[in-house]
């Protein structure tokens, strides 16, 4: 429940030019494909983002249009 609080943070209540910047989350960020293929880990990661699967697609849109957003901004 943990990993599912802090990875599917509600984008919504983060104020622009913010992110969701707890340092666990920050680190299954940068290294999301090497946590899915781990072990138990994975397995959990995956189990939360199939029981969360409209969730987690609106909080990829929403993530990847403020990355393109600061590029854009030229951040």
């Amino acid at each position: 429940q943990r990993l599912e609080q802090l990875y599917l943070g509600d984008w919504r209540q983060v104020p622009a030019g913010e992110g969701l910047s707890a340092p666990g989350r920050q680190i299954l960020h940068v290294t999301f494909g090497s946590v899915l293929a781990a072990g138990a880990l994975g397995n959990e990661l995956r189990s939360v983002l199939q029981a969360h699967a409209a969730t987690y697609e609106e909080l990829l849109a929403c993530h990847f249009s403020r990355h393109l957003e600061a590029l854009r901004a030229g951040l």
